[in-house]
């Protein structure tokens, strides 16, 4: 098992998004993950009121956040 599918259900991530990357920075004491959306985060989500597909139209920049402690680690989590 791969550490990027490893912590795909701790965090609770479901079918809609997926870890693509984890680096260990043994120095700085952070796990740092890359996460990101599926195809299916689309195909799930409804447009509210109207019922139909969601389009996305605008993204953010990456984020980074400090989420839970792991392995007496503490982890950051970026998403794009």
């Amino acid at each position: 098992m791969t550490p990027e599918k490893l912590f795909h259900q701790p965090l609770g991530l479901g079918m809609n998004w997926e870890v693509t990357e984890c680096i260990h920075d043994r120095d700085a004491g952070v796990v740092r993950l890359r996460v990101r959306e599926t195809p299916r985060l689309r195909q799930s989500e409804r447009s509210p009121g109207v019922g139909g597909p969601v389009v996305a139209c605008d993204h953010t920049g990456e984020l980074v956040w400090r989420h839970l402690n792991v392995f007496e680690r503490r982890r950051a989590v970026r998403r794009r």
